[in-house]
Order: C-alpha cells, then structure tokens, then sequence
C-alpha cells in the first residue's frame, strides 16, 4: 500500500521509515495530486505556526475532502494539534476530531519526556509490553466534545490517543521509537 506523510516541516522522515519498515510504499506528501496516490494520510510532529504556513490551500482542502469521506488521517503532537476542532488561543486548522487541544501543554523542549503507557484499542496488543511514548512539547487534550471521539491510552490520567471513526491522534511520538505498533493499527483502519 501507498501511505502518504505530509512532508513540509518536522519529524516526517521518521514516520516514512515506519511505513517502509511495515513492508509499504511511502509517499512524501506535498501535493493534492500526492495525497490522491495515498490509502491514508500521517501528519506529523512539528511546528504548527510553520506548518499552516506551508500547506497549500488545494492540499488543504483535499484532505477535508477525503477525511470526510472516510480517508484514514493520523496526526502525532502538531498533526494532533492541527487536526483538532478547537486549539486553545488559536483558530483550527483541520477541524476534524471533536476535541479542544493546548499546545505545548507540558512546557519547553527541557521539559520532554516518555512514559510507558497501555493502550486500550481493539487489534492493539500490550503482551509484549507498554508502548513507550516520547513527549516532546507536547500538547494536551483539554476538553473531548463528542461520544464519537474514544480514548485508547492514557498518561498520567490525560488522554493522549484518541480516535474519532478514520481520524486518530496523539499527543506523543511514535515515529522517534522502534516500536511500530501504533504505525500497525493505524494501517488497519484502512480496511475498517
């Protein structure tokens, strides 16, 4: 399968060498014409500021398009950020999970860190062991809008992966780990 990763700004490599590593084709993602090559889209962690700088307006649009017609989206830390339909001071970007999110909720890059967390998701396996998750200026879900919307971990109480029907999120960073567990369940919703 083709799996698309916006590729303008932040930790994007790293998400394209999941996808690679799963035995998929990844697509670096600049272009509405990119995205239409794609089975799903993973936005990744980054800047927001910059990256609503840098996405072009037709690429915008196409992923609304596709997201609302079931396309499967996932968005780690700034994805997160930029896909949720309220962030706190700021107008939303790609309004399409129904949660309000703070940006950089857990203060400076000082102050990053990771936890091992379970994760409590349908086709998800915790036997092996938790999922190590790597908080980097980290934003934070404040407030979840819709019974749609379903929390799959948590960390120290907070939500920090979330899934609405084809949209998932996390505050944290899966691509900076070797453990390609969460990259697995996404490409599962492909099929769901």
């Amino acid at each position: 399968m083709k799996i698309g990763v916006l590729s303008f700004q932040g930790s994007f490599v790293e998400h394209l060498n999941s996808i690679k590593a799963l035995g998929h084709t990844p697509i670096a993602v600049k272009t509405a014409e990119q995205l239409n090559q794609c089975k799903a889209l993973i936005l990744p962690g980054g800047e927001t500021t910059n990256l609503r700088k840098v996405i072009p307006f037709s690429l915008k649009k196409e992923i609304m398009s596709k997201a609302k017609k079931g396309f499967p989206i996932y968005g780690t830390c700034a994805g997160a950020i930029l896909l949720a339909e309220k962030i706190e001071d700021e107008i939303s970007f790609l309004p399409l999970i129904e949660v309000e999110i703070q940006r950089n909720a857990y203060g400076s890059q000082l102050d990053s860190f990771e936890e091992k967390i379970e994760i409590n998701a349908e086709g998800f396996s915790n036997k092996e062991k938790k999922f190590p998750a790597v908080f980097i200026r980290a934003p934070q879900i404040k407030k979840i809008f819709s019974k749609k919307v379903k929390v799959l971990a948590y960390c120290n109480k907070k939500p920090v992966l979330l899934r609405q029907k084809n949209i998932l999120i996390s505050t944290f960073h899966p691509e900076l780990t070797n453990d390609l567990r969460i990259h697995e369940f996404f490409l599962k919703m492909i099929s769901d």
